[in-house]
């Protein structure tokens, strides 16, 4: 029986390049795992049917680069990632509907913010990452939902005019953020959670 899913919940060594063997692997997920360390296996990218990857709380945790072979996996749709030392965040990772990145003190390429299949997007910038969010970041028609969390200041401006994310259901923003909120919303919303202390200005009249 060839696998469609592999799951872990503890691991002792470096991931295994042997699991590119599983051509017909369409979930991957590797969470809670303590010991993994080193680098991604660029063999990988030959799991082309592979549609969610999940690499989370992987404790001391893996580092280095996403392999530029891995924008080959043209099904992978869900992209989760946490505690994750990464050096960079590859441009293609704007291609991915749903997507979590959590534990590296890099920006994040404007691309994945103005992506037009990102649909679902958090953000856990427990190691700092730095979002500057682009002028036609405000016209995304797609995404639905944006959670941001950070333990440092990573937001320093959000764009004051949002109603123009007319696919926009819910936004947290969790964490320092100095700076006014938005003062135009989309009529879409759903639900607003905004829990920052350095937030300045006055409640939008659009919120109410």
């Amino acid at each position: 029986m060839i696998p469609e899913s592999v799951e872990s919940g503890n691991g002792t060594s470096s991931l295994s390049p042997a699991l590119s063997g599983l051509t017909e692997l369409t979930d991957l997920n590797l969470f809670y795992a303590k010991g993994y360390t080193g680098t991604f296996p660029e063999s990988w990218s030959a799991l082309t049917k592979l549609t969610h990857l999940s690499l989370e709380f992987m404790y001391p945790g893996m580092t280095g680069t996403i392999p530029a072979s891995w924008s080959a996996l043209k099904s992978l749709k869900h992209f989760y990632m946490q505690v994750v030392k990464l050096t960079t965040i590859p441009v293609w990772l704007g291609n991915m509907e749903t997507m979590t990145l959590g534990g590296a003190a890099v920006p994040l390429p404007a691309e994945i913010l103005t992506s037009k299949s990102l649909r679902e997007l958090t953000i856990y910038a427990v190691g700092g990452y730095h979002i500057d969010f682009p002028a036609d970041f405000a016209s995304n028609r797609v995404i639905q939902a944006l959670y941001l969390q950070c333990n440092d200041v990573c937001i320093t401006a959000f764009p004051e005019d949002l109603s123009g994310m007319t696919s926009l259901l819910g936004i947290t923003v969790d964490g320092p953020f100095p700076g006014p909120m938005p003062t135009k919303w989309p009529t879409s919303m759903k639900a607003v959670t905004w829990m920052s202390d350095e937030t300045t200005g006055t409640l939008p009249p659009a919120l109410f």
